[in-house]
């Protein structure tokens, strides 16, 4: 009986294995002719192939704007693999996190607008610089970010960064704050793990992988942090992370 439980999971472990070189292959193979689409549609766009309509223009931002969307799932997917396979390095140094919130509140304006949210700052004045990977750190508030403006339909979302002491360790403690549809307290306990949503539904309606929070998660534990969520059903979530401040 042991050598079959051996067997088993050698089985289980190769499958897992085989899984995760897929993902990274297929992604990587994916990328370079998603870039090309996305470079020969900017071109044609910029009218540097000659003027086009108003409506041809107007199809080519389309086509612009969701081969940027595909692109995204792809780096996603070659994110997760890599995490997986304990092949994504990171590069800590000293960064500011009110610059990287503003950073990313910059990139995600028009989504702001467009969904008519609004967004409210509750920041120290003066915040420690925290030991993270600058991009990684970019690619957290923007995964958070995002996710509250998918599933918030009115009121808005809310940043709050606090320094903060546990231990004798000074951290800066980050949260978005949202006023969507919340999580329930089952659903809460999945949220972060990969590939899952709340429900079926969920996915149906505000489309997604499930795999944004589950890099997150894994993110900010390789930058020395934590994360966790807090939230009722149709009163909103608070996702929080802490990050260990410079000494």
């Amino acid at each position: 009986l042991f050598s079959k439980l051996e067997a088993h999971a050698r089985q289980l472990a190769e499958a897992h294995q085989l899984r995760t070189q897929f993902l990274a292959t297929i992604s990587h193979e994916l990328r370079t002719p998603m870039n090309s689409i996305i470079g020969f549609t900017e071109m044609l766009v910029d009218g540097i192939y000659g003027d086009l309509t108003t409506s041809q223009g107007s199809r080519m931002e389309r086509i612009r704007d969701n081969a940027y969307q595909l692109l995204a799932l792809i780096n996603d997917l070659l994110d997760l693999s890599n995490l997986q396979a304990g092949q994504l390095e990171l590069h800590l140094e000293p960064a500011s996190i009110s610059d990287a919130i503003q950073t990313a509140v910059h990139a995600l304006e028009s989504e702001f607008h467009a969904k008519g949210l609004t967004l409210t700052y509750a920041l120290d004045d003066t915040l420690p610089r925290v030991a993270v990977d600058p991009q990684r750190l970019h690619q957290v508030i923007i995964n958070l970010l995002s996710n509250a403006i998918k599933f918030t339909h009115q009121g808005g979302v809310t940043i709050a960064c606090h320094a903060i002491a546990q231990s004798g360790q000074r951290y800066v403690q980050t949260s978005v704050i949202d006023t969507g549809i919340g999580i329930s307290p089952a659903h809460r306990e999945i949220i972060f793990d990969e590939f899952r949503q709340v429900d079926g539904s969920s996915t149906r309606a505000y489309g997604g992988t499930g795999m944004g929070l589950a890099i997150t998660k894994k993110l900010v534990e390789m930058m020395n942090g934590s994360i966790w969520v807090e939230s009722e059903l149709n009163q909103g979530s608070t996702f929080t992370f802490l990050l260990p401040a410079v000494p």
